[in-house]
């Protein structure tokens, strides 16, 4: 039997329609293939690229960090280096600071000295004075001794005249308050008080400051017994 040639023409087509959509097909998986394998060498260019940056950043952290070191060391060493006082001026100031403390050192054994000898040893007004006053009808001699708290006792006192406001039975006291002694050159301040007994209620009064081997002040007579027992003046001791 015979096939009519309009079949062998729709069954040609067809077979061309096959073969094209076959071709077409196999068109769009190469395509496919190699859109995803551009994808994949995209893909692989653009990590090896982060790669090579993240090599590289690595790479120059790792050359920039030991300088970093070292300039952070020598940072701070200079840092240190300031804060403390070089050794040459150590040296240079040393000297001069032993010198300084040597110094100060002999002054307070000399005001430890001094001290000493003021306290332990220091003068004193003991011994024989003469008094004159600028009215000479009062003037006397006496014998002194200062106690251990200042005060005086006397002896051998006796006017120089026959004085009618002390014409016996008189009493002597004082003190001494002692400031210095340089080199046997006795200061201080001296008090010194006469109380008449017969007749009673005068008393004679010194006071004046001890130099060396002189005491110079002034005095004064209260009582007024009998009339005219009293005045005053200026006075100078002297040590026999």
């Amino acid at each position: 039997m015979e096939v009519p040639r309009k079949f062998k023409f729709l069954a040609a087509l067809l077979g061309f329609l096959i073969a094209i959509s076959g071709a077409v097909s196999a068109q769009n998986r190469t395509t496919k293939r190699r859109i995803d394998f551009n994808a994949s060498n995209k893909k692989r260019e653009h990590n090896k690229e982060r790669l090579v940056m993240i090599v590289t950043r690595e790479g120059i952290l790792s050359l920039l960090l030991p300088a970093a070191i070292v300039a952070g060391a020598k940072h701070t060493t200079n840092k240190l280096a300031s804060l403390r006082v070089p050794t040459s001026k150590i040296t240079q100031r040393g000297p001069s600071f032993m010198k300084k403390l040597a110094v100060a050192w002999l002054v307070a054994m000399v005001l430890t000295l001094v001290g000493c000898s003021s306290n332990g040893s220091k003068g004193n007004i003991n011994g024989n004075w003469t008094a004159v006053l600028s009215d000479k009808s009062f003037n006397f001699g006496t014998s002194v001794v200062v106690n251990n708290d200042g005060t005086l006792s006397a002896s051998q006192f006796s006017f120089s005249t026959n004085e009618p406001c002390f014409v016996s039975g008189e009493t002597e006291s004082g003190s001494f308050a002692f400031s210095g002694d340089f080199s046997g050159n006795v200061t201080g301040h001296f008090d010194y008080k006469v109380v008449s007994g017969s007749p009673s209620g005068n008393t004679l009064t010194l006071t004046g400051t001890a130099n060396g081997n002189t005491i110079a002040g002034n005095w004064s007579l209260t009582g007024g017994n009998p009339t005219g027992c009293q005045g005053s003046g200026t006075f100078t001791m002297t040590k026999s």
